[in-house]
């Protein structure tokens, strides 16, 4: 770690957070009032921005269909994917937070079993190479130590065409809302979360992710360089949050 790093760490313990792999814990604390507060922070705009993404799955028809939800939390993404497709597909959940994979399980508790929840490292999942349809992620990218690992795992467990839908946070570009939304980020967020989950720091690193995490080109960049073609992205709130989407290349491209 460069003196910079340290430098950085020191003044974000959040980030530190990350750094050393233990924010899974804070999520713990939080996980039973998760859901209720992302619907506060958010206005109820989650669920929409979730449909959002499912409704950008590809889905072959006549073919096994496997969803990996990576950062799963308490699998809201796959629960509104059994929304849009009752039948279809088999579901497969991780985070390396219990609290929210018990959370979740709650969900599913009475539903068919084409579903699992595990407890893993979406850097590294242990799933056979080249098994996974698509692979979303929701909120979650931002959480990971090493982004660029965790997206050359999720290519390498997608068969050729397969795609990466990930929602995520991000800083409007220019102008007012661009002031208005860092000021709600730095003075607001912290305090509403704090107060209503009794857990402030988890909403003091929520903000310090989205303000340094790389959006809109930069993260497309990203999903470049590890090899991923076809990349978009789409605007929520004006660019507050992302879709971004893109596809594994066939063999053949």
């Amino acid at each position: 770690m460069t003196e910079h790093q340290k430098k950085a760490n020191n003044q974000n313990p959040e980030i530190e957070l990350r750094q050393r792999g233990e924010i899974f814990r804070l999520f713990n604390q939080i996980a039973h009032k998760y859901d209720i507060t992302n619907r506060l922070l958010s206005l109820g705009q989650d669920a929409y921005w979730r449909r959002q993404l499912v409704r950008q799955i590809q889905i072959a028809k006549g073919q096994d269909f496997f969803l990996l939800d990576l950062a799963t939390g308490t699998g809201e993404v796959m629960k509104t994917f059994r929304e849009f497709y009752p039948d279809m597909g088999c579901l497969i959940g991780i985070d390396l937070s219990e609290g929210m994979i018990r959370e979740g399980m709650e969900k599913f508790h009475d539903k068919e079993q084409r579903h699992l929840f595990a407890v893993m490292d979406v850097l590294y999942t242990g799933i056979q190479s080249e098994a996974i349809n698509a692979v979303t992620m929701a909120f979650g990218i931002r959480n990971v130590s090493e982004v660029s690992q965790a997206l050359k795992e999720i290519y390498r467990v997608l068969k050729p065409g397969g795609q990466i839908l990930i929602l995520e946070f991000g800083l409007p570009q220019k102008g007012l809302w661009r002031k208005i939304y860092l000021f709600y980020l730095r003075y607001l967020l912290p305090y509403i979360g704090g107060f209503w989950t009794g857990c402030p720091s988890a909403y003091r690193y929520l903000s310090e992710t989205i303000c340094k995490f790389p959006s809109h080109d930069h993260f497309s960049q990203l999903l470049q360089e590890t090899g991923f073609t076809n990349t978009k992205w789409i605007e929520f709130n004006r660019g507050a949050v992302l879709l971004y989407t893109a596809n594994k290349p066939n063999k053949s491209e």
